[in-house]
């Protein structure tokens, strides 16, 4: 298989002041870009299994889905991996290659993966644009007593989901997680029990970001 085309340079964005963390990440790689019509081109370097069947492609998740795997790919050769397509298994969770992990988020306008050697742990990342959620949604996502406005709270809940995923294989809900904030950084309590889930929070203008390691025991 031939490596993936690579996106514009003026497509990519700065990874590292979105999710790197020092004394967290170490060892994790992160790509991130800007999602446009630009992508679309891109999507003939993927296989057909990679993308949705075509009786059933919506535009925006085709792009989502072209972008996530091709910056998936772009950290699998930065890692020394020869080029390979990103899998789906049943649960529909990506198939990283054999000793190594990864995840994937975006919101409009952005998508970003994060990559690594499975030692480390797992991860989780999740990105979302700042916004104001109505009071139901508050009631969905907060538990009982916890503290921070509930996009921050969601979005640290969303990088526990999926970093704890491949481990446990639990579909999680909001009030399955608890967050503790101690400033950026954060931990989490999952069914009422404590976890080694361990996570830190950036906010910039345009998103808000999570990332969360759950390290290997």
């Amino acid at each position: 298989m031939t490596t993936a085309h690579a996106p514009h340079t003026d497509m990519l964005l700065p990874a590292g002041p979105l999710f790197e963390v020092a004394g967290l990440t170490d060892g994790w790689s992160f790509r991130a870009a800007r999602l446009d019509a630009r992508w679309d081109a891109l999507g003939r370097d993927l296989t057909a299994d990679e993308l949705p069947p075509s009786g059933t492609r919506v535009a925006k998740r085709t792009r989502e889905i072209i972008a996530g795997h091709i910056l998936a790919r772009d950290l699998m050769a930065e890692a020394g991996l020869d080029p390979r397509p990103l899998l789906r298994g049943p649960d529909r969770a990506p198939v990283w290659p054999r000793g190594f992990t990864g995840s994937i988020t975006h919101t409009d306008g952005i998508i970003a993966a994060a990559f690594g050697p499975r030692h480390l742990g797992t991860i989780g990342i999740d990105i979302e644009a700042p916004a104001q959620l109505n009071p139901a949604m508050d009631a969905r996502i907060r538990c009982h007593g916890e503290e921070g406005d509930v996009i921050s709270l969601f979005v640290a809940k969303e990088a526990v989901f999926k970093a704890q995923f491949p481990r446990t294989g639990a579909m999680l809900a909001h009030h399955d997680v608890r967050i503790a904030r101690t400033g950026d950084a954060f931990t989490a309590d999952i069914n009422g029990k404590r976890s080694m889930a361990q996570g830190c929070l950036r906010e910039t203008a345009e998103w808000i970001t999570g990332v969360c390691i759950v390290p290997t025991k």
